[in-house]
């Protein structure tokens, strides 16, 4: 009783403090590429973008392609995935983005030349979901679109990670139920998601699955924790060390 007590405490003390907004093997497929490039929405195909890529660092590209939305996604099988992501050292990236509709992944590859981001390839690939239909992204389409369906699919309790209000250099872990978590959720994106691919495998058929969430320049930063148990994908972690 003393758990369930602290933890509506600390619930009621962090959204006090203010809520904070978010504004593999895949098969390829027959699926012609597309006939513009376009990425974050602008195009790549012209001079006008080719020069603004040009001495760029990693985190300038970044910039350049997700600064339009504010935020980018990255997408992880698993927690050991993530120490791939964040090296500012970077001369070559792989960006992608999925339809959650189509199921069709535009994928993009860059290389830092002589100072200057270049497009060298653009693909399009269907990503065939498992035999048992079941799949992580068939599951999110649905649980970020349907709110009965989403209630019904975040474990309780659910596990909150977050900066302690009251020291900002300290990290509180806590539970949630679902009704803590529809209090204040954050937004998560809806019909398509970005991923730089940094090796992560991404698998189909992998039984969890990560889903980060960066603001741009702003110190936001989600984790979401999915994983399938008994044939039924849940969230079951929720992380917000925003900043």
């Amino acid at each position: 009783m003393k758990n369930v007590i602290g933890g509506v405490c600390l619930l009621v003390l962090i959204m006090a403090c203010g809520s904070r907004k978010a504004d593999s093997s895949n098969t390829t497929a027959n699926v012609p590429p597309p006939t513009t490039e376009e990425v974050g929405g602008w195009s790549l195909s012209g001079e006008d973008e080719q020069q603004s890529l040009k001495h760029s660092t990693f985190d300038d590209f970044i910039y350049m392609i997700f600064g339009d939305d504010g935020y980018y996604t990255l997408l992880f099988d698993n927690e050991a995935e993530l120490d791939m992501g964040g090296d500012s050292l970077f001369t070559s990236a792989q960006v992608e983005w999925i339809d959650l509709k189509s199921r069709i992944m535009q994928r993009h590859s860059y290389e830092l030349t002589e100072g200057s981001w270049q497009l060298k390839d653009s693909t399009s690939v269907y990503i065939t979901p498992p035999a048992s239909g079941n799949d992580f992204l068939s599951f999110y389409a649905r649980f970020v679109t349907d709110s009965v369906y989403q209630y019904r699919h975040i474990h309780e309790p659910l596990v909150y990670v977050t900066i302690d209000p009251d020291d900002e250099f300290s990290i509180l872990e806590t539970t949630l139920d679902r009704d803590g978590w529809h209090a204040f959720k954050p937004s998560l994106p809806v019909g398509r998601l970005s991923n730089i691919n940094y090796g992560q495998l991404n698998r189909p058929d992998s039984p969890t699955k990560i889903i980060k969430i960066n603001g741009i320049g702003d110190g936001y930063s989600n984790l979401f924790y999915f994983r399938k148990q008994n044939g039924r994908w849940e969230l079951y972690k929720y992380e917000d060390t925003s900043v």
